[in-house]
C-alpha cells in the first residue's frame, strides 16, 4: 500500500481485469470512481453505457468534478471498458453492433483520457493514464475487425501523448489470455467463432489462462513505478517468453 492521495477512475470494472483492479487499488487514502454499465465491486459508481457518444460527456464531467473536488498527490485513469463481440466477418457482423462495438473499443478510451489528463494539468496533480489494448492490435483476427483496430487506436494514442510531453504518463497495457468473462465468452464459440478461440481453449485445457488478479497486481505495479516510461505498450499475463520484455513494435 503507498501512502499518498489518490484519484482513481477505473472504467469496465464491474467485471474482468477491471474488476480485480477495482479490488486492489494501492493507495490510501483513495477517491475511486468506477465507470461501467452494471456496479463495481468497489468506489463510487458512474452507470453509463460508454459504447454511446453521447454519455461521454456528462461521464467526463461527473469524473472533472471527483478530481477537482480535493487536492491529491496523485491521479490515475485506467481505461478497461471494451467488447469483443460481434464475433462475425466484416460483412455479416449487424451494422448497430458493430458501430457500438467499436466506438466502445476504439473511440471512449482516448475521448475521457483527453478530458482527464486535461483536468489533472489544471489542477496540478501529477496524472497517469493506462488503456488497455490487446494482442489483437499486432495480429490481425478475422471476425474481430472492430476489436482489433481499437486496440491498435489504444497504443497509438498512448504514443502520440507521450510524445506530446504534456505532463502526464500514458501508458497501454497488452493482456495475454487472461481468464476473463470474455476471453470464457470467446473459448465457448464453435459455430462462427474466431481463429483465436481455438487458441484460448488450448491455453485454458493446459491451465496457462492468466489470472485477473495477478494481471491487475502488474498492471498496478507499472502506475506505481514512476520509471516505466510515458508511451510504453506493456505485455501482462500469460505474456509468451518471446514477447515479454519486448518492444512492442517486435511483437
Amino acid at each position: 500500500m503507498h501512502h499518498m492521495s489518490a484519484f482513481v477512475c477505473i472504467t469496465g470494472a464491474s467485471s474482468g481485469i477491471g474488476r480485480a483492479l477495482a479490488l486492489s487499488v494501492p493507495f490510501e487514502p483513495c477517491t475511486l470512481v468506477t465507470v461501467n454499465r452494471r456496479p463495481a465491486p468497489e468506489g463510487e459508481w458512474i452507470e453509463a453505457d460508454l459504447a454511446d457518444p453521447a454519455a461521454w460527456p456528462d461521464v467526463a464531467r461527473r469524473i472533472s468534478e471527483g478530481l477537482t473536488a480535493d487536492r491529491y498527490d496523485r491521479a490515475a485513469l485506467l481505461h478497461f471498458a471494451g467488447i469483443g463481440t460481434p464475433h462475425a466477418t466484416t460483412a455479416d457482423a449487424d451494422l448497430d453492433e458493430y458501430m457500438s462495438a467499436f466506438l466502445l473499443n476504439a473511440a471512449a478510451g482516448p475521448v475521457l483520457a483527453k478530458a482527464f489528463i486535461a483536468d489533472a494539468r489544471a489542477a496540478g496533480v501529477p496524472a497517469t493514464v493506462v488503456l488497455c489494448s490487446s494482442p489483437g492490435a499486432a495480429m490481425p483476427m478475422p471476425g474481430m475487425s472492430h476489436y482489433g483496430a481499437g486496440k491498435l487506436a489504444m497504443e497509438y494514442w498512448t504514443r502520440a501523448v507521450a510524445a506530446e510531453d504534456d505532463g502526464v504518463r500514458a501508458l497501454a497495457v497488452v493482456p495475454y489470455a487472461v481468464d476473463t468473462p470474455m476471453v470464457r465468452e470467446v473459448i465457448a464459440q464453435t459455430e462462427g467463432a474466431p481463429p483465436v478461440a481455438a487458441i484460448l481453449r488450448a491455453a485454458a485445457e493446459r491451465g496457462e489462462l492468466a489470472s485477473a488478479e495477478g494481471t491487475a497486481a502488474e498492471i498496478w505495479r507499472l502506475v506505481v513505478d514512476d520509471g516505466v516510461e510515458s508511451g510504453s505498450v506493456v505485455p501482462v499475463g500469460a505474456v509468451p517468453p518471446v514477447v515479454r520484455g519486448a518492444a512492442r513494435s517486435d511483437i
